[in-house]
């Protein structure tokens, strides 16, 4: 189990790619077109650090969505999160044995499947648990593969053309989401999710997994779901919001 991206929803692909590139820097490394939506993936950071986050917009040729309605109800900002298993049957079964409630669950795609935990189990999320064939590997060998390619892959490539990348790389160093109840939340983050804990206090919780971080805030009597993105740079920036996504920043040494 590896946390793989966070997917913003957003009818500005656009204003969010030139954000993720001009302002972070980030590398935009492959999307195309499913069945109603399209997407595509920046790295905000490189192949040895950093996390992954995917932009994903209704497509216009369709008409009323899944997204398009998620866009209606909630407006943009944080969708899912993703999370690669080596088997997703064995994921669906440790999930059921769990207490859980896989939905949307599709092995129609041979190279491509895929299963959802609602909000109401996710702590507030939607979360994917996706099982890509061939396995694309590490973001290690991912940056290596891009690096050679030097062109994002897609099918197709919709997005429009980036401004120039930003001078100093941004690392996006983790994904914060607030729970009622820490304890209440490890079952899903750590139990069902395999995040390693890294640290704790009285109030929050950072778990790791190879592709990415997440803390856990407790917030009593709040919503439970995403906070917030925190990326670290060379250099001051200011707090601004991507697709909706309040961004924040500390400076990295």
């Amino acid at each position: 189990m590896d946390l793989d991206h966070i997917a913003l929803a957003t009818l500005n692909p656009t204003s969010a790619l030139a954000q993720l590139v001009g302002e972070l820097a980030a590398t935009v490394t492959e999307g195309g077109d499913a069945l109603d939506f399209r997407w595509v993936q920046a790295r905000v950071g490189d192949g040895d650090a950093g996390m992954t986050v995917e932009v994903i917009t209704p497509r216009s040729d369709v008409g009323e969505s899944f997204l398009t309605k998620f866009i209606a109800r909630h407006g943009e900002g944080q969708h899912h999160i993703t999370f690669k298993v080596d088997s997703l049957r064995d994921a669906i079964d440790q999930a059921t044995l769990a207490g859980y409630q896989p939905t949307g669950v599709s092995f129609e795609d041979p190279e491509w499947f895929e299963a959802f935990l609602s909000p109401r189990e996710a702590q507030g999320t939607v979360i994917q648990l996706a099982q890509a064939n061939p396995s694309p590997g590490t973001w290690s060998k991912r940056w290596a593969d891009h690096a050679e390619r030097g062109a994002p892959l897609g099918r197709p490539i919709w997005w429009e053309e980036t401004p120039e990348p930003a001078t100093n790389r941004a690392f996006l160093k983790r994904i914060v989401m607030r729970t009622n109840s820490i304890t209440s939340s490890l079952g899903l983050w750590c139990g069902l999710l395999g995040g390693v804990p890294e640290y704790e206090t009285d109030e929050s919780i950072e778990l790791s997994w190879p592709g990415g971080r997440i803390l856990v805030v407790e917030d009593p009597g709040s919503t439970p779901g995403f906070e917030r993105l925190e990326v670290v740079s060379p250099e001051e920036m200011r707090a601004l919001r991507i697709a909706g996504a309040p961004v924040h920043f500390s400076r990295s040494k």
